[in-house]
């Protein structure tokens, strides 16, 4: 695999919601939005595997040779309430579940940590985000990592970010927003906010 990124011409020539994916270091690839479910997000790629995100955080994958079937927060995501762009250090406890290797109900620590503002180009086009580290752990199964969420400063709205979803997959996804969808509760309040600034 490349590194070669999508390029607009062909965005521009898909009428659906779309994100691009990288394993590892492989080429980006396209995925479209297939449907929606209150605020989860199904994304199908044509080589036939699924992610599902929820503001932005991966919580379901299909078709990859290693799979998470669900992952559940506890309390308040800090990604959907946007509160980790407001705060410097920020907690959070989630359920995961592993069925062909680890099981269900494996239980996940994070904790958020704001690193700096930066400027992210998607697309030929800049956005001002502030780079957040989410270092996990999960002790039952001798698991930790760490994920990077690229978040629009004012909106909270992820556009890019770079993500492990399971313990015997070693290279994380790097996820970016190409076209967002128009039934997402992220990207709604993202137009609202920005409407306010």
């Amino acid at each position: 695999f490349g590194d070669n990124k999508i390029k607009r011409s062909k965005i521009d020539e898909v009428p659906f919601a779309s994100i691009g994916l990288q394993v590892g270091n492989g080429n980006q690839v396209l995925l479209t939005q297939i449907s929606s479910s209150n605020d989860q997000m199904t994304w199908n790629s044509a080589g036939g595997f699924q992610i599902v995100t929820s503001f932005g955080r991966i919580v379901r994958t299909i078709g990859f040779a290693h799979d998470q079937a669900r992952s559940f927060n506890f309390v308040n995501d800090p990604l959907k309430t946007a509160n980790v762009i407001k705060n410097l250090r920020f907690q959070s406890n989630w359920s995961s579940d592993y069925p062909n290797s680890f099981g269900y109900g494996i239980d996940i620590q994070s904790t958020y940590q704001v690193e700096k503002d930066e400027r992210i180009v998607i697309l030929e086009v800049d956005y001002n985000t502030v780079r957040v580290r989410e270092t996990c752990k999960a002790s039952s199964i001798g698991w930790k990592y760490q994920n990077l969420y690229w978040i629009d400063k004012h909106t909270g709205f992820v556009w890019r970010s770079k993500q492990f979803f399971h313990p015997e997959q070693p290279r994380r996804l790097t996820i970016e927003t190409l076209r967002p969808s128009v039934s997402d509760p992220a990207w709604l309040r993202h137009l609202a906010l920005r409407q306010s600034i």
